[in-house]
């Protein structure tokens, strides 16, 4: 089964200078907690997550309408492609240990994002040829504990 079948193709985005307070009322808005960063023709730049806006609002000193999201995210994002099988878009999740994962098309625009819960409930109505054994593999690992990070 491909990532084209599960994956979730209304999805909000932002640009580089959109402030994370306008960032946090769009994730609260479309219930999400990830907002791909793209340029004005949908070619994805970055993400942004809500642990991203808490992180940096805890530790820059600065209001969420000081900040842009530019500012506070990582401009290299794992990624997959709408052809992936679903197994590989597992895998790069697992390897990150991120629940969420935006998905491009081969020239790098975003087409949609896929989620753990999109694969999880998409299996239990669907019976999309996914076992128990990798959605528990890579939950297992998404939920592994990492190194801590000191400032």
């Amino acid at each position: 089964m491909q990532v084209s079948e599960v994956m979730n193709t209304v999805v909000k985005s932002c640009s580089p200078d959109t402030t994370v307070a306008k960032a946090g009322v769009t994730m609260f808005e479309g219930d999400c907690g990830v907002l791909p960063i793209t340029d004005d023709t949908k070619k994805l730049l970055g993400i942004v997550t809500d642990r991203d806006i808490t992180v940096a609002l805890c530790t820059r000193g600065k209001r969420a309408d000081e900040l842009t999201v530019q500012e506070i995210t990582s401009n290299s994002p794992v990624t997959c492609r709408v052809e992936d099988d679903l197994r590989t878009a597992l895998r790069k999740m697992a390897d990150a240990q991120i629940r969420r994962i935006p998905v491009v098309s081969s020239g790098g625009r975003v087409e949609g994002g896929l989620s753990i819960n999109d694969i999880i409930l998409h299996a239990k109505v669907r019976g999309n040829g996914l076992s128990y054994a990798d959605v528990m593999e890579t939950l297992k690992a998404i939920c592994s504990h990492r190194e801590p990070v000191t400032a």
